[in-house]
């Protein structure tokens, strides 16, 4: 999987980068079909933003989560994407 990482108004550091991309690298055990990511990194006063968009065969699913701990958000957004993808992969299999 292709991963773009974007980070808007702070410097992250290498370590969460690399975090981030293991935790979205490992969401292909739910949802193989996985085409491309896009992790967005912002800060907005004390709080970081994070959001991950993935494109999955002809549909694109994003969610977005907010906390003053970096890593928070970061386990936060995957967690969601995680539901998304078994939410997603059990409606195409039902439909199938």
């Amino acid at each position: 999987m292709q991963l773009e990482l974007t980070v808007r108004h702070f410097d992250l550091s290498d370590n969460y980068k690399e975090y981030a991309i293991q935790e979205v690298e490992s969401l292909t055990q739910y949802w193989d079909r996985i085409v491309d990511g896009q992790i967005v990194f912002d800060q907005e006063g004390s709080d970081y933003m994070v959001e991950v968009i993935l494109r999955v065969s002809g549909k694109t699913l994003a969610v977005s989560d907010t906390s003053d701990d970096i890593m928070k958000a970061i386990d936060s957004a995957v967690n969601k994407m995680r539901r998304r993808l078994k939410k997603y992969k059990g409606k195409i299999i039902s439909h199938s």
